[in-house]
């Protein structure tokens, strides 16, 4: 599985880039510092 990853600087920007990808059930949250990333497995 590939993962798939999404960042912003809160966490509702990291969710609305990944909506406008289609992702938005699921996935891990890591926060870093100033930044939110959102991470998706992908399956092949």
């Amino acid at each position: 599985m590939k993962p798939q990853e999404f960042a912003g600087k809160t966490l509702s920007q990291a969710r609305a880039l990944a909506a406008r990808y289609g992702f938005t059930e699921g996935g891990f949250v890591y926060i870093s510092g100033g930044l939110c990333v959102l991470r998706f497995e992908v399956k092949p």
